[in-house]
């Protein structure tokens, strides 16, 4: 159980920002001193989430999967341009002795 500051320094806010998740429900309030810090990290990091996936996918999304799909791109016309792997050592042999 921690204090209202105590709880805003650990999630990295100020308390003006906690009051402001306690007044909209996404943290749960307590008594003075009271807090759940574990409970309010894990209700922070939902609220982040859900904010992120709102309004940020389009914005910061996009430009990772074009960073992804170049990169598989890349690897693939590489792999294309050396034909097919070598077997290995301890692959099977097709013809059995």
């Amino acid at each position: 159980m921690a204090a209202r500051h105590t709880v805003a320094a650990h999630l990295d806010i100020s308390t003006t920002a906690l009051r402001g998740l306690i007044e909209t429900k996404v943290v749960d309030d307590a008594d003075p001193g009271q807090m759940d810090m574990d409970a309010a990290r894990v209700a922070y990091i939902r609220y982040l989430r859900a904010q992120a996936s709102s309004r940020g996918g389009d914005r910061l999304g996009e430009p990772f999967n074009q960073s992804v799909n170049t990169v598989i791109s890349l690897r693939f016309a590489r792999a294309s341009m050396a034909g097919p792997p070598a077997p290995s050592a301890n692959a099977a042999s097709p013809h059995p002795r």
